[in-house]
C-alpha cells in the first residue's frame, strides 16, 4: 500500500511542478500591475519569478522534443541569483561597492562548475549551494536591518521583509533537494526524481504565494525603499 502511495505521488508530481511554476505568474502579475509605484529593489525583485516561469517553460518546450535541457536549469540558477545580488546590494548601501566583485566572483565559479566541474551533463549542485548559502545570508542580514529599523509599520507589513522569509525559506528548503537530484537521475529512478521534485514544487508554491503578499503590500502611491 505504501508503496501505491509512493507511486501516486510520483504520478502527481509533474501536474504539481506545473502549477508551482503557473503560481509565479501571480506575483508577477501583482508587481506588474503596481509597476509605477516599485523602487528598484521590488522592480527586481519581480523579475525573479518571471525568470524562473520562462526558464520552465522553454526547458518543457525543449524537452518535450527530447532535446537535453540541464543546460537550461544551470542558467536558472545563475541568473536568480545574479538578480539577487543586485536586489540585496541595492536595499544593504553598504554592500554596495561589493556587487562588481560579487557578480563577477559568482558568475566566474558558476562558469567554472558548469563547464569544468560537474559539467552541464549533471545539475551545478555546487552552484546551487553557493546560491542557497551568499543569498539566504543576504536576505537574512536584510530582515536583521530591519528588524533594528525604527518603523511604525509591521515587519510583517514590509513588501521585501515578506520577500525576503520566502527567499530564506525556499533556498533553505530546495538546496537538500537540489543536492540529491544528480543521484537520482545518475540511477535513473524517476520515481524518486519524481517525489524529490514534488518537494520543491510544495516549497515554491510557498515562494510565490509569499512574494505575492508581498506585492499586495506595496500602496498605490509612490514609494522611495523595499
Amino acid at each position: 500500500m505504501f508503496h501505491s502511495f509512493l507511486h501516486r505521488l510520483a504520478q502527481l508530481s509533474g501536474y504539481v511542478e506545473l502549477l508551482a511554476y503557473t503560481s509565479l505568474l501571480l506575483p508577477v502579475l501583482l508587481a506588474a500591475g503596481r509597476w509605477r509605484w516599485l523602487p528598484r529593489s521590488l522592480r527586481l525583485l519581480a523579475a525573479v519569478p518571471a525568470y524562473m516561469a520562462l526558464v520552465f517553460g522553454l526547458m518543457r518546450l525543449i524537452g518535450y522534443y527530447g532535446v537535453h535541457n540541464i543546460w537550461l536549469a544551470h542558467l536558472s540558477v545563475i541568473g536568480e541569483t545574479l538578480l539577487y545580488l543586485m536586489l540585496y546590494t541595492t536595499v544593504l548601501v553598504s554592500l554596495r561597492r561589493w556587487r562588481p566583485v560579487l557578480l563577477a566572483g559568482f558568475a566566474a565559479f558558476a562558469a567554472f562548475d558548469s563547464f569544468w566541474l560537474e559539467g552541464l551533463a549533471r545539475l551545478n549542485t555546487y552552484t546551487i549551494a553557493l546560491e542557497s548559502f551568499v543569498v539566504t545570508l543576504l536576505a537574512l542580514l536584510y530582515l536583521e536591518k530591519q528588524l533594528r529599523t525604527g518603523s511604525a509599520v509591521p515587519l510583517l507589513r514590509r513588501p521585501l521583509a515578506v520577500a525576503s522569509i520566502g527567499i530564506v525559506l525556499y533556498l533553505a528548503g530546495t538546496v537538500s533537494v537540489y543536492m540529491a537530484s544528480n543521484y537520482y537521475i545518475g540511477s535513473n529512478d524517476g520515481r524518486g526524481l519524481s517525489l524529490l521534485y514534488l518537494s520543491n514544487s510544495l516549497l515554491l508554491l510557498l515562494y510565490a504565494g509569499l512574494l505575492s503578499v508581498a506585492f499586495t503590500l506595496v500602496p498605490a502611491r509612490a514609494v522611495s525603499s523595499g
